[in-house]
């Protein structure tokens, strides 16, 4: 936290806080994209892919 202080502190300083907000906000929504892959769900939450095999086919 203290170093993420500091590079935001100097950031604001230099750029306009529009700008380091819409950028923050894009690389979380990426990161959490890439995070919520179904290979890494099945991973954390193996008990899910048991759920999912017990339901019926969709018609």
């Amino acid at each position: 936290m203290p170093l993420g202080y500091l590079l935001f502190g100097l950031l604001y300083d230099v750029v306009p806080a529009e700008y380091i907000v819409g950028v923050s906000s894009l690389c979380l929504i990426a990161l959490t994209s890439y995070l919520m892959r179904p290979s890494i769900l099945k991973e954390a939450h193996p008990e899910l892919q048991k759920n999912l095999s017990n339901q019926p086919e969709p018609l």
